[in-house]
């Protein structure tokens, strides 16, 4: 099982498959086991329909059980029927009433649904059961901060502990408030506890409006290790170009097409440059 999850980390799903179905395990729920395994698998790698014969396969022993009725709503959720997704999670509440996964994943099918009110009643309630959920915390924060009442967003990121995570959402809040300074600043903090692209593209738009020099470091060092990120060479690029550095534009917006050739900003701002010379 911790070898097919190593596999799994790695993308290498045929590799994980294989060694699930190749494991001698023992007892009396052995079985059930595999095909549960082999459903999370499945659901990795994106094939929804192995996925779905899998989980009900599975289900066929045990239909009722709040463990099936997760599973197989959660492969009706990544098959984005949330409908039927919401019906699964809603039978195993039925089950087990404190069932936290299914009120998480009830919670991620409300804002697939645009119910934002049925979402912050259901990580409320995961609250009540385990005060230290961070991510339900998370998620009423993000709520909070989406119906404007930043009061009750910052008090629910209070609750978390330190973390880039955290600093990132606190960056969040104050760019919606629109205290560029402070989410600039914020989102520096948090590329520099735990890079990555999203946050250096959020820490340029931040101190662009904020008016900050150089507002683009943060772009700047996570391309200089991460050269073929399209979203960041094309924020670069169009920056170049607003400075009338054409020839550094052309480089940036080469490199977007050369990791998705279809970018059609890219390519439309690409047929100008040259059209230039």
């Amino acid at each position: 099982i911790n070898v097919s999850g190593v596999y799994m980390s790695a993308g290498e799903f045929e590799r994980a498959i294989r060694v699930i179905e190749g494991a001698s395990l023992e007892g009396p729920d052995s079985e059930r086991l595999k095909a549960y395994l082999l459903t999370l698998v499945q659901l990795r790698k994106g094939d929804l329909k192995a996925a779905q014969a899998a989980a009900d396969k599975l289900a066929q022993s045990d239909p009722e059980a709040a463990w099936a009725l997760n599973l197989r709503g959660a492969v009706a959720m990544s098959a984005q029927d949330f409908a039927g997704a919401r019906n699964l999670f809603t039978k195993t509440l039925a089950v087990d009433a404190n069932n936290v996964p299914a009120l998480m994943s009830l919670a991620r099918v409300a804002v697939a649904l645009n119910d934002p009110d049925d979402a912050d009643k259901r990580l409320r309630r995961v609250i009540e059961i385990d005060p230290k959920q961070n991510i339900a915390i998370f998620g009423l924060a993000q709520l909070a901060t989406q119906r404007r009442d930043y009061a009750a967003a910052r008090d629910w990121l209070k609750r978390l502990p330190e973390s880039a995570q955290r600093t990132q959402a606190e960056g969040d809040l104050s760019a919606a408030q629109g205290d560029f300074e402070a989410a600039a600043a914020a989102f520096v903090r948090a590329f520099e506890a735990q890079p990555s692209g999203a946050v250096a593209l959020k820490a340029y738009a931040a101190a662009s409006r904020a008016k900050r020099p150089n507002p683009d470091a943060q772009l700047l060092a996570w391309s200089a290790d991460h050269p073929s990120d399209a979203a960041v060479n094309f924020t670069l690029g169009s920056i170049a170009l607003e400075k009338g550095d054409n020839d550094a534009a052309e480089k940036r917006f080469e490199a977007v097409v050369a990791t998705n050739p279809n970018h059609a900003a890219s390519l439309n701002n690409l047929a100008w440059l040259y059209s230039q010379r």
